[in-house]
């Protein structure tokens, strides 16, 4: 336990987001890694359960690559549209996609319907988010409903240091937006 301690201390100085604060708060604790690992796992079902019935006939849009928003789209058996960004996060999730073999379409503009779909590495108490560079733009940009798509582990209380590439995503920009807990 203490090695797991050590190790997830040095995690969250390294990737001081969301999941790997609630990964060192169960580690110190006391909750097992098998269990910490089983909790994290079911939380990921459930969202995925809660998104597939949520975005079920939609075209999903998303501008950045989001493990969460990847697993969603590959539920849905729809290609996703990626937004290209200056700050290429969008071509670099495409060119993933593409070598995974999944549907997607790379467009410069969000098409006129449909749901601009983001994962994020923290919700925070007032209703912001951090996530990539770019993502405050890609939701003014896009003129589409927003869905956020995120565990339970990734509501923290208060803001971490941001990570070089990420930003926080002001309550005002998501204050429609729906957020999708599993």
């Amino acid at each position: 336990a203490e090695f797991a301690s050590v190790g997830s201390r040095r995690l969250a100085r390294a990737h001081p987001m969301a999941v790997l604060v609630w990964l060192r708060d169960q580690i110190r604790s006391g909750v097992e890694l098998r269990r910490v690992r089983a909790r994290m796992l079911a939380q990921m079902k459930s969202l995925l359960r809660k998104a597939d019935r949520a975005l079920r006939g939609k075209t999903l849009v998303t501008h950045g690559g989001s493990g969460t928003v990847w697993s969603a789209a590959a539920g849905s058996r729809r290609p996703l549209v990626v937004l290209d960004d200056t700050e290429g996060f969008g071509r670099r999730f495409f060119r993933q996609l593409m070598q995974c073999g999944m549907p997607a379409v790379l467009r410069m503009r969000a098409p006129r319907s449909g749901v601009l779909v983001l994962g994020c590495d923290a919700v925070l108490p007032d209703g912001s988010i951090i996530n990539a560079r770019g993502t405050a733009r890609a939701i003014r940009e896009a003129g589409l409903p927003v869905v956020v798509l995120a565990q339970r582990c990734k509501y923290i209380d208060k803001a971490p240091p941001l990570r070089r590439g990420f930003e926080r995503v002001p309550a005002e920009l998501l204050r429609d937006a729906e957020f999708i807990t599993g």
